[in-house]
């Protein structure tokens, strides 16, 4: 039994069951597919995820969500690859200044901070700045661009 059951997993999984000499014999021994295909399919369980939100799909609100990942894609660039994110982060920049252009002052403080902290690192104050210049962008995305979900 314990033998049959780390073969399912072993198939689950894509690996095989180490099993001891005293349990195992040659003719138990059997490849992935072998056990795929003799063993039953244990019913999925269901997963309870809470549905999500969308993105009304205007201009302004897509622009948004791409200056948003373009800027949670700076924290993961290599140093090596940070000048160059940032060039990429600033196309985005302007963009974001042309689709919401009552949002500029704060664009720029985060393209001003963004394109320091990709040579220095910021002080505590200038993060204090960036999430106060990233406030009001992150209010009106809420209330302008998000759908809420449904259910």
């Amino acid at each position: 039994m314990a033998v049959a059951a780390l073969a399912l997993t072993a198939a689950a999984c894509g690996t095989q069951p180490k099993t001891d000499s005293a349990s195992s014999d040659s003719s138990s021994t059997s490849t992935r597919a072998d056990a795929s295909a003799s063993s039953t399919t244990a019913p999925k369980q269901t997963t309870t995820t809470k549905p999500k939100a969308k993105i009304k799909n205007q201009p302004d609100c897509m622009t948004y969500s791409m200056f948003s990942i373009g800027y949670s894609g700076l924290a993961f660039a290599k140093p090596e690859n940070k000048q160059d994110a940032v060039q990429k982060f600033q196309v985005l920049v302007e963009k974001m200044k042309q689709e919401t252009p009552q949002f500029a002052a704060q664009i720029d403080s985060i393209n001003f901070l963004v394109t320091k902290e990709a040579t220095t690192p910021l002080t505590p104050e200038d993060k204090a700045v960036l999430a106060e210049s990233f406030k009001p962008l992150s209010e009106w995305n809420a209330t302008t661009c998000v759908i809420p979900p449904e259910g």
